[in-house]
């Protein structure tokens, strides 16, 4: 299963459309603040949190993927404007081998022994992340 993780798009509408469309078969999955674009997204089937800009959805899901639990969450319960720390010990918490969360627009790709902080940042950026075969690629092409 290979995942395209984005957040915070902030309905951006057809544009969201058009990178879905790039990656069919790619489980998608929104780390919070989707505001109008919830209805597509549920659409799509994607996996969706709440963000400090939505009114639906779980703050936290932790998914069993073949490559390993994938802890997905928003972050701004963690604070992570300020530090990665509580979120990264949320996430070895819930034995998690990648942490994933939005709400800073900024893209994070960093490796701490053997597990994965990830941030896709803002999409409005153009920034995203793909997992392929549970390899994390940070992608910054999208206009």
């Amino acid at each position: 299963m290979n995942y395209l993780v984005i957040s915070d798009t902030h309905s951006i509408g057809s544009k969201l459309l058009d990178l879905l469309l790039r990656y069919p078969g790619y489980q998608i999955i929104h780390l919070g603040d989707a505001q109008g674009d919830l209805a597509l997204l549920k659409k799509m089937n994607a996996i969706v949190v709440k963000g400090n800009c939505d009114f639906e959805g779980k703050d936290e899901i932790v998914l069993d993927s073949i490559y390993g639990k994938m802890l997905l969450t928003h972050g701004h319960l963690y604070n992570v404007k300020l530090r990665y720390d509580n979120i990264y010990y949320r996430g070895l918490e819930l034995d998690c081998k990648y942490i994933l969360f939005g709400h800073t627009h900024s893209p994070l790709l960093e490796e701490i022994n053997d597990h994965y902080l990830l941030n896709p940042g803002s999409l409005k950026n153009g920034s995203y992340i793909l997992i392929e075969k549970g390899v994390p690629i940070l992608k910054n092409d999208f206009e």
